[in-house]
């Protein structure tokens, strides 16, 4: 939900509903800024996202320029895949 605070993702999912394009022939990866890195706020931008996209689920998530001086995304990540 990184550009155009959604707009480019509810544009997205207007285009995709339009050209009756189906779910499974499409990957859909989306970013989420890199200050909002820990597990409440990664899954309240998803929640944000998949309605815009119109889908039930994201294929790949982005940090936008996450910090690389530590591993606090990795692991994050990792908690919310087991949960």
């Amino acid at each position: 939900m990184v550009y155009g605070l959604g707009m480019s993702e509810d544009f997205l999912g207007k285009a995709l509903k339009v050209f009756n394009v189906r779910r499974d022939d499409i990957v859909i990866n989306t970013k989420i800024l890199a200050s909002i890195l820990n597990p409440h706020d990664i899954l309240k931008a998803v929640s944000k996202s998949l309605p815009l996209l119109r889908t039930g689920y994201i294929d790949v998530l982005l940090a936008h320029r996450p910090p690389c001086w530590h591993n606090y995304l990795y692991v994050n990540m990792l908690e919310l895949w087991r949960d």
